[in-house]
């Protein structure tokens, strides 16, 4: 007995049809790989930004703010002793520190 002719394009359409889901199944896939790869990597350049606007600051901060620390320090101690020397000699060792730590930070974070 033979199969009539209408189950025979059926089962075609419904092999077409399949083939079709599995098309877009797997093009849907790829898409959403695309995009997580896309978003994980945006993430670890954000990330490294981030940390280098962090070492920035943290330098700008250190060569700027030492030296008025050591100056305002300075002051103090003139005010008290009646000297005029402390604010000069701190502000430069203050100068020298913030100088010295800003290397010793962008050295660690070459590492």
């Amino acid at each position: 007995m033979a199969d009539p002719p209408e189950s025979h394009e059926s089962d075609e359409d419904f092999d077409l049809r399949v083939r079709a889901i599995e098309e877009r199944a797997r093009a849907s896939k790829e898409q959403r790989q695309r995009t997580t790869s896309e978003k994980e990597r945006t993430q670890k350049q954000e990330a490294a930004d981030y940390r280098g606007l962090g070492v920035g600051m943290t330098v700008a901060y250190a060569i700027i703010g030492m030296p008025i620390f050591g100056w305002l320090i300075g002051l103090i101690i003139d005010s008290r002793l009646k000297t005029e020397s402390w604010r000069t000699n701190l502000a430069l060792i203050g100068v020298v520190a913030g100088i010295g730590f800003a290397f010793f930070v962008l050295q660690r974070q070459e590492k």
